[in-house]
């Protein structure tokens, strides 16, 4: 060994022994080198983080790419995740871990990437944890991604903002797809395994987060579409009891139609086809799909999902969650709509809302697509939700034309304008099944509701590549994020969209801290008192614009339309709304 070999393995011998107790045995998993304060203990191990800045020039500590399950593959392909085993010595927590397998839906076609062993979790401490005294309020994120793509890289969730707000941030990969939500409806793969994943995500934030300065006692866990029913759905689950004290949901709800898949069973046995396997047994289904090759399954979800989107407003996403049998590990025995209304869900505070105009998201979708609008107005029993239950043809078609009747001015969907559109889409795949939310989980629970109206030039940029300018005015989805997260390179906002987005911020912020968005009159905040929902008949809420403003009954005229056609049409039970 040359002397500086020697000097350095001497190094290391008297780090280690100044950090870890005498006698334990210690092997570096990624030997970069030890820096002592950048070390944090997890209950499965030592990490090693490393120190970074926020664009205001605060300094954090990242923790990266650390293993919060053992890799769901092999025979754990298609089952609950498990914690992850421990290892010895030091692991290397400075990059984040790869990602799990992503079908992702483009402007002309579908493409599949990412890996199996992809259950990694991040923290952010806005401190150095081994010299933080005051345990910090801890945000969970949870992104969307229609139960089908996503991922937590820092690149689209950069944690800056709330790490300026002295807010420990955490977030994770979980299953999506093929392998996070496939379901036979029986013990064979009885599904939610994304779900899942997410509640070992929020255990392993109890055990761990006080090493890294954070408080598990005020744990908000937040999501965006399907991230936001995600949030809803722990809600609603009695796993999830006690592993988080508020909720924030952005632009979703498991009562959004999209948000649960209704006959999982068939698509799983049309993957099984995509790959060559002919079966109608589902444990031979499952035994042999556990034993395909991963890219033949991501030809197949690709397939499926190019296959059973279009079908989405009928059946929910191709992969999302679903009702499972009765069993220890079961995530999801009831719906959530029953939960809610009878009051048996987990009752934090929440605070949730929608953007003014969702589905301007899918304009170019729209676009192609128009040509195919003439069936509804061929067969005007299409339009209404299949989850209105109703029971007639007759009655079908008496509400397809009641519903052209309130959205068209021409009579005609296939002649509706773009605005028109935009209007009825968002209103059935979003502000409605979320008021709805609202009325019936308010009258147990704390709730705080925003409409997001506020056009700016800064919400854009999270729509590169999607929409890159408005067809009509309003606030499309996911826009909202713009004012949340930092997205590198995109530079820091100016003018009024920074008055925004530090609005936005003290919001949320308060909310994580405090359970209130406006706990104080606040200059910032014009001196704005957000009163939290009190009556389902008188829906209060916060319009954040130019200038913030509480309101009542968000498009009242058209949600007392829908309430009238389901008394009339309607049949209980629902599983959506």
């Amino acid at each position: 060994m040359s002397i500086a070999g020697m000097w350095k393995y001497v190094c290391f011998v008297l780090v280690f022994q100044f950090v870890f107790r005498e006698g334990e045995s210690v092997t570096f998993i990624k030997p970069k080198g030890v820096v002592r304060n950048l070390i944090v203990s997890t209950n499965n191990g030592y990490i090693q983080g490393r120190t970074k800045t926020t664009y205001n020039g605060k300094t954090f500590w990242a923790y990266q790419g650390i293993p919060y399950a053992k890799p769901p593959i092999g025979n754990l392909r298609f089952r609950a995740s498990e914690p992850s085993m421990p290892w010895k010595g030091v692991l290397d927590a400075t990059e984040e871990g790869q990602t799990c397998v992503e079908t992702i839906p483009g402007n002309s076609d579908v493409t599949v990437s990412g890996y199996e062993d992809c259950l990694y979790i991040n923290v952010y401490a806005p401190e150095n944890p081994q010299n933080t005294s005051l345990l910090k309020p801890v945000l969970i994120w949870i992104y969307g991604g229609a139960f089908i793509f996503g991922n937590s890289s820092s690149e689209f969730y950069g944690p800056d903002n709330f790490l300026d707000r002295d807010i420990v941030v955490v977030t994770f990969n979980y299953r999506v797809g093929i392998f996070g939500f496939l379901s036979t409806m029986d013990m064979e793969s009885p599904g939610n395994y994304g779900l899942k994943d997410q509640n070992l995500a929020l255990k392993w934030v109890q055990l761990n987060i006080k090493n890294f300065g954070g408080d598990k006692n005020s744990v908000t866990i937040a999501g965006q579409s399907a991230g936001a029913a995600s949030v809803f759905y722990h809600i609603a689950s009695p796993k999830s009891e006690g592993l988080f004290n508020n909720a924030i949901a952005n632009s979703g709800s498991s009562l959004c139609s999209w948000s649960y898949q209704r006959n999982p069973k068939r698509i799983a046995f049309d993957v099984g086809l995509a790959v060559g396997i002919k079966t109608k047994n589902t444990e031979d289904l499952v035994a042999r799909l556990r034993k395909t090759d991963i890219e033949e399954l991501k030809k197949a979800s690709r397939l499926i999902v190019l296959l059973f989107v279009p079908q989405t407003d009928r059946e929910g996403f191709p992969f999302g969650p679903s009702i499972e049998p009765y069993h220890r590990d079961a995530f999801l025995t009831n719906t959530a709509f029953s939960s809610f209304e009878k009051g048996n869900f987990n009752r934090v505070p929440i605070l949730t809302g929608v953007n003014t105009l969702e589905t301007m998201f899918f304009d170019v979708v729209f676009d192609l697509i128009r040509p195919l609008n003439i069936l509804y107005d061929l067969s005007p029993g299409s339009l209404p939700s299949s989850e209105m239950n109703i029971k007639t043809a007759e009655e079908r078609r008496k509400a397809g034309l009641a519903i052209k009747k309130l959205y068209f001015k021409s009579g005609s969907y296939i002649e509706a304008t773009k605005k028109e559109l935009f209007e009825y889409t968002s209103d059935e795949r979003f502000i409605r099944p979320i008021r709805k939310t609202v009325q019936l989980v308010s009258r147990y629970t704390q709730l705080y509701f925003y409409v997001f109206s506020y056009v700016g030039d800064y919400g854009l940029t999270v729509l590169e590549g999607i929409l890159d300018s408005r067809p009509v005015h309003g606030v499309p989805h996911l826009e909202e994020e713009a004012y949340v997260w930092k997205r590198s390179p995109v530079p820091h906002p100016e003018g009024l969209d920074k008055l925004t987005l530090l609005r936005v911020m003290q919001m949320w912020s308060n909310f994580i801290k405090t359970s209130n968005p406006t706990p104080l009159r606040d200059d910032l905040l014009q001196g704005v008192v957000w009163p939290q929902v009190r009556s389902p008949k008188n829906i209060t809420y916060l319009e954040i614009d130019k200038d913030l403003s509480i309101k009542y009954n968000y498009r009242q005229m058209y949600m007392e339309y829908w309430d009238k056609l389901y008394k009339i049409y309607g049949h209980r039970p629902y599983s959506t709304y």
